[in-house]
């Protein structure tokens, strides 16, 4: 496994090293270099899966108004079980996600290591993987009775959309953060810096992207409802379960990055 260009890759702060490397080996173009990117990207959704789908519950429940206790003792622990789908789908989505942004990140020259760059490649990462993981999402919801790439992909541009602003703006702000701790610790990368740069990077893309996610979801019921929506709540309407839903992408976001870095050899584990 070669990772010796990996632990700068993402480094804004080191920028040149990265970019110096790269010229010195091009491995980052071979299928080994792919496949470390995708089973990385893979591991850290799949974690980060585990560890969210039982607040996800607790969520639900305290939304529902239902008393989780209760719940608890009526179907045990069997409440928490996540549907394999979920897993299943998290592969090919963090997978191809990790891996887009790897190569477009890899691809870039010294002066495109700037934050317009890497938000681009973020967004761009974001897109190829909900369009590569939608048909999923439909066929679970319809059955194979229609595979015609129209129905596949129906309704696929809000989703688009909101992933692809996400994934820009959750990798720039984990990479700013990141090499802004290391600027303080002589470069070095101890897993805390992973973690804490994945939690602001989870509050800042959630807090951008809950107005998208929310009124999308109501325009697909109706756009009467929507229009009827911020005129009775305005602007602060937009951000209605906010608190709940950080709860999920906190932790979702710093799990993912974290496990994925730590595959890819980025983690400093003698800090």
């Amino acid at each position: 496994m070669d990772t010796e260009y990996l632990l700068n890759l993402n480094t804004i702060g080191d920028a040149k090293t990265a970019v110096s490397v790269i010229d010195e080996d091009s491995s980052y173009k071979s299928l080994e270099f792919t496949r470390l990117l995708f089973v990385a990207g893979a591991v850290g959704g799949v974690c980060a899966k585990m560890l969210i789908s039982p607040i996800e519950v607790v969520v639900a429940a305290h939304t529902a108004e239902l008393c989780l206790r209760s719940k608890l003792k009526k179907e045990g622990l069997s409440i928490f079980r996540t549907n394999p789908y979920c897993y299943l789908r998290m592969v090919p989505f963090a997978g191809s996600l990790c891996v887009t942004y790897g190569q477009l990140s890899s691809m870039l020259p010294d002066d495109g290591l700037a934050w317009h760059a890497r938000i681009f490649a973020g967004c761009v990462a974001g897109g190829v993987a909900t369009i590569a993981t939608h048909p999923l999402d439909v066929l679970r919801s319809r059955g194979f009775s229609t595979l015609s790439p129209r129905v596949l992909f129906s309704g696929v541009g809000p989703a688009f959309v909101t992933t692809s602003v996400a994934a820009g703006v959750q990798q720039y702000v984990f990479d700013c953060c990141r090499s802004t701790l290391e600027s303080h610790t002589d470069g070095h990368s101890p897993v805390s810096h992973f973690v804490v740069s994945g939690a602001v990077a989870g509050v800042v893309a959630q807090t951008i992207v809950h107005p998208l996610s929310l009124l999308s979801n109501i325009k697909n019921k109706t756009q009467s409802l929507s229009q009827t929506f911020l005129k009775r709540g305005g602007l602060r309407s937009l951000y209605a379960g906010l608190l709940p839903t950080y709860s999920r992408s906190i932790p979702a976001v710093a799990v993912t990055l974290t496990v994925r870095d730590a595959v890819l050899g980025r983690i400093d584990w003698e800090r």
